[in-house]
This record gives structure tokens, C-alpha cells and sequence, in this order.
């Protein structure tokens, strides 16, 4: 050993190049303490010292039940250059969710896109396909592309791959929506806390008949934005004692797994000819509001007077139906990509780095489409 290289920068620097040059491989248990002690010819305290800063660096993987482990490539490669990957679903080989990544100009995952390549990030985009076969498996992808970190759009359709990725610690950020599992790191949009502040602000204006216009549900497995704000409104509705019946609350596809068409319009309509009609609503969606409106006009009601309306997921600061500026909420996709691309970059500078679910609040919007409850 050169004698001017304190002992444990040198165990590092040795062990670094064997793992390089794939002496030792990924997955593979590191030898003995007591091996390398005698190999290195210091105390274990020194050789701990050395492993506490190979795992720090990300060449190393301590798991349980297993024990210290050669880390996946994806942990040890240079941040500053890393290969991402963008892993988009693919519903029944339905490939438009997969382009319109391609076509969209706005939103969060746009954003990140744009903000990474400007960085000089090298982008792999890779379908994944759900309910169908997919071309690769997981454990190609992983082990055998050399991609350094995952950001993974709808991560509850590709939930096998999801639990690799969670198990290996291999870096990685997941935006749209929340899969509950140890090991997840996650940043999204906050849409509960939007329908929480939306009805008590209707609560407060004096409504107490307050419904759901709501769009495509899909299963609960699929956990969208719809069905989060869905369980949401019943929550907030239910601990401000409001009542709720399933006439006002409109929703449909409660079982199906990719877009479907549904006559929203007539199925407004039937909330709003009822007798006991909620006196406010709460819009799931932004792309709803015309399909409000259209309802409403047929129905004879008018946007305040007769019915107030809060759009929890608008598409942009100023949406405006009927000559009416919506009040409403909009994800701030600029706080949600900021975050996100800490998130992963952060995991790869440092793999010590621990997963959470960091939910962004959403940006209130304000407008002219509520009012006071006054009474019929």
C-alpha cells in the first residue's frame, strides 16, 4: 500500500475499480470482513470506514436479510451525466397516451422533459405496456441498458416493474399519482387538498347542498386524479356533516382501464333537473367545464345565480365557459418539475437518499363563477 494514501481511500479506490471492471458484479455479496482485513492488512474499523463512504457513493448496498451487496450500476454512475429514462404506459397497445407525450406543449412531465434535455441529460422514452406483453422485462431494463435513474408517468399501471425499482433502490421519481409502497419516491399534484379547500370554501359561502361533476373514474387499483378527488369530496363532505347522495355525485367507468367515451352532458343533466339539485359543484376535471355548461344551458340554470361552481383541476389559470372566468385550482406543474428533478438527481448524488411522497399544493385560481348560497 503507498504509504501517503491513508489505508481506507486506498480499500476504496481498489474496490471501486474492481467493481468497474466487473470483478465484482452487481448483486453479488461482497467478501467477508474478515477476508479483506487480512487482505488490506487493517482493523475492521478501518475497513467499516471504508465501506460507510462505498456506500455513501452508491457502490455498495446494504439489504436486509442479505447483507452488504455490490450495488446496481444506476446508483454508482456520474449524476452530473447521468442516462434517464421516461417510461410511459401503454393501455391495451392503445399508443396515444405514449404520443401525446410527443405533442403536448404544457404540464409537468413537459416541463421536465425540456428542463433535463436543456441540462444535457441523455432521455431514453420506453412504453410499458399494461395488460399486454411487453417487449423486454423489467429486469432487462434494469440491469442490462445501463439507465441510471427512472421517471415513471402513471406509475400504478406498471406496478411489477414499480417493485424492482423499489426493492433495488435504484433512483427514480414518480409524478401523477401516489402508489403506497416502501421504497417510492413521488412528487404530484395535491388534488385532495384542492376538493378539501374548495368545499369548505362553498361550506362557508352557506351551501349545503354541494355535488360532484366528475369524468372517467376508472378502477380504484389505477388510483387517478378522478377517483382520488372522488373519495376526497365524500371525505370533506362527510366531517363537515354535508349531505351526500349518489344522484349528485356523477361519475362513470368505475371498472375500465383506458379512456372511454360517456355522454357527460346528459349525465349533468339528470343531477341538475332534480328537485333537490345541489345549489354548487364541485368539477373534477377542467376539461369538463363545457360539457358543465352545456348542461346547465339546457337545464335553464345560470353560473353564479343559480349554481356555484369550483373546478379542482383546471388546465389553465384563465378558463372561461359561457363568458364566465372559472374559480378553480391548477397544478403548479413548474413547483411539481422543480421538485421532481431534485428528487432524482438528489437520489443520484447521494444514495443514501430516502424515498418519500412530497405532494405539491395546487395554485388557487380565482374567478366569477361563485357566490353566497341564497336561499331559493
Amino acid at each position: 500500500m503507498n504509504d501517503y494514501t491513508p489505508k481506507y481511500i486506498q480499500i476504496i479506490n481498489t474496490i471501486k475499480k474492481q467493481i468497474i471492471s466487473r470483478k465484482l458484479k452487481p448483486g453479488t455479496r461482497i467478501p467477508k470482513e474478515a477476508e479483506y482485513a487480512k487482505q488490506f492488512h487493517v482493523a475492521r474499523k478501518t475497513l467499516r470506514n471504508a465501506f460507510a463512504f462505498l456506500e455513501r457513493d452508491g457502490f455498495l448496498l446494504r439489504k436486509k436479510s442479505v447483507g452488504t451487496i455490490i450495488a446496481p450500476k444506476a446508483l454508482h454512475n456520474k449524476h452530473l451525466h447521468a442516462d434517464l429514462a421516461v417510461l410511459i404506459k401503454v393501455v391495451n397497445n392503445d399508443y396515444s397516451t405514449y404520443a401525446d407525450v410527443f405533442s403536448e406543449t404544457e404540464g409537468y412531465l413537459t416541463d421536465l422533459i425540456k428542463q433535463l434535455t436543456s441540462r444535457g441529460y441523455l432521455l431514453r422514452f420506453i412504453p410499458w405496456f399494461y395488460n399486454t406483453p411487453n417487449y423486454y422485462t423489467a429486469d432487462t431494463i434494469i440491469k442490462k441498458k445501463n439507465i441510471d435513474g427512472f421517471i415513471i408517468n402513471s406509475p400504478m399501471y406498471m406496478k411489477p416493474l414499480m417493485n424492482i425499482i423499489a426493492s433495488n433502490k435504484i433512483p427514480h421519481v414518480a409524478l401523477e399519482t401516489e402508489y403506497c409502497r416502501p421504497g417510492v419516491n413521488t412528487v404530484m399534484n395535491d388534488c385532495n387538498a384542492s376538493v378539501y379547500q374548495a368545499v369548505k370554501k362553498l361550506f362557508s359561502l352557506g351551501h349545503r347542498k354541494i355535488g360532484l361533476a366528475g369524468c372517467l373514474l376508472k378502477k380504484a387499483e389505477i388510483n387517478t386524479a378522478a377517483y382520488r378527488t372522488m373519495t376526497a369530496f365524500v371525505e370533506i363532505c362527510t366531517d363537515l356533516k354535508i349531505p351526500t347522495k349518489k344522484e349528485w355525485i356523477i361519475n362513470y367507468g368505475h371498472q375500465c382501464d383506458q379512456k372511454m367515451s360517456m355522454n357527460l352532458t346528459d349525465l349533468y343533466c339528470e343531477m341538475f333537473l332534480r328537485s333537490d339539485r345541489p345549489t354548487a359543484v364541485v368539477v373534477t376535471s377542467g376539461l369538463n367545464i363545457d360539457n358543465l355548461f352545456e348542461a346547465l344551458k339546457i337545464v335553464k340554470l345560470c353560473v353564479p345565480k343559480d349554481l356555484s361552481v369550483i373546478c379542482n383541476l383546471m388546465q389553465s389559470p384563465i378558463q372561461v365557459s359561457n363568458n364566465i372566468k372559472i374559480t378553480g385550482y391548477i397544478p403548479d406543474n413548474k413547483t411539481i418539475c422543480i421538485n421532481a428533478i431534485n428528487s432524482i438527481l438528489g437520489w443520484l448524488k447521494n444514495p443514501a437518499y430516502k424515498p418519500s411522497c412530497n405532494k405539491i399544493l395546487p395554485l388557487r385560481i380565482s374567478g366569477e363563477s361563485v357566490r353566497p348560497y341564497c336561499g331559493n
